[in-house]
């Protein structure tokens, strides 16, 4: 720009500046302006798209590892990140962290699932004996894969108040009864752990493999959960034989005395015994509490696309909340010690059944890093 067009631009700005400015020798009196009000009450309060955190931190804090200690209660787990989903198949896991009945977070979403055992018990009203927490790469590819949707993951076991924690890698689990759960690595030995967390039968993968020929992924069944038994203590591998284009029980595993067997121990039945179910059928759909196998009823209300309501009742079927769920994935809902658990705008709630007060919540993260 030349010298010229700056002075011009510049007495353009001061003319400008000058024209009906206070003290200017325009000898005109300056127009009276009225002045404008606000009347704040009339605004609506702004409100942020994030949700506001309800909850503290566990001190110590554990991080991303469950340390075994006396003083946490009962734990229970909350949905840290989302559930990425494309044409019904799962792109990447949720991610999971624990967090104690009164909101304090004890560990870092770092866990893929995150179950007590109480729902896999032949008696469902059973107080869960054992929390199981699954942990690894679910974009590996790797490994044994038992019981898991992708990839990898190790098994951590631990009493559902975090008093003791054993870790043992790569494995599936079957849960026996009240006070006992099978781990099986991916050698196929297994490891039967009491409710306090002992070692109360063991047996090595030389033990049991010779009799798993033929039979790629086995299930354990347990005679004292779906089978009949006089018994009451036999574990056994159960898959399908291309030889009988069927499936059969391999082995039978003796908790007592320790031995395997092909043949079934006296006593022992294949008959499945006939469960009741919780409700009939009058629109109500029963569901129990994760934690202490109490029974709830639970109705749905699906007319509002946009968030639908979930009402819960107790046995007797008396109104204890309604609450909105905007995560379809979560169809059924889900108890945990007496804490009803919701997805709302981006955050993972837990409420109170009992006084329906919201006692936990945590803003929702990628689970995409």
């Amino acid at each position: 720009m030349s010298g010229t067009r700056v002075l011009a631009s510049l007495s353009v700005l001061m003319l400008l500046a000058g024209c009906g400015a206070p003290g200017s020798n325009s000898g005109e009196s300056p127009e009276s302006v009225s002045p404008v009000y606000t009347d704040w009450s009339k605004l609506t309060p702004y409100e942020s798209a994030v949700p506001e955190p309800l909850y503290s931190r566990f001190a110590p804090y554990q991080g991303d590892a469950l340390t075994p200690r006396s003083d946490y209660g009962v734990l229970l787990p909350y949905l840290g990140a989302s559930l990425s989903v494309s044409n019904y198949i799962t792109d990447s896991l949720p991610l999971y962290g624990l967090v104690t009945t009164d909101g304090r977070i004890v560990t870092e979403p770092v866990y893929a699932d995150v179950y007590f055992s109480s729902g896999w018990s032949f008696n469902p009203s059973a107080p869960a004996s054992f929390l199981i927490l699954s942990k690894g790469d679910p974009d590996a590819g790797t490994g044994n894969g038992r019981d898991s949707m992708a990839g990898e993951f190790t098994r951590i076991i631990s009493a559902t108040d975090g008093r003791w924690v054993r870790d043992f890698g790569v494995a599936g689990i079957q849960y026996l009864d009240g006070g006992r759960l099978a781990v099986i690595q991916p050698d196929n030995s297994v490891t039967v752990l009491s409710a306090d967390g002992e070692t109360a039968a063991f047996f090595s993968g030389e033990a049991v493999t010779p009799y798993l020929r033929g039979l790629e992924k086995p299930y354990f069944g347990y005679e004292g959960g779906p089978y009949l038994s006089s018994r009451g203590d036999i574990l056994f591998a159960e898959g399908y034989d291309p030889a009988l284009n069927d499936s059969r029980i391999f082995c039978y595993l003796n908790l007592a005395d320790g031995t395997v067997s092909a043949n079934p121990p006296e006593g022992f039945s294949v008959e499945r015994p006939y469960v009741p179910p919780d409700g009939g059928d009058d629109g109500y759909n029963s569901i129990r509490d994760a934690v202490t196998g109490e029974l709830y009823y639970f109705t749905r209300d699906d007319s509002d696309s946009a968030a639908s309501k979930v009402r819960i009742l107790d046995a007797e079927k008396n109104f204890l909340l309604s609450i909105s769920d905007d995560d379809s994935m979560f169809y059924e809902p889900s108890i945990w010690n007496g804490l009803c658990a919701a997805v709302q705008n981006g955050a993972f709630c837990y409420y109170d059944l009992n006084s329906g007060d919201c006692v936990f919540r945590f803003p929702l993260r990628s689970n995409r890093g």
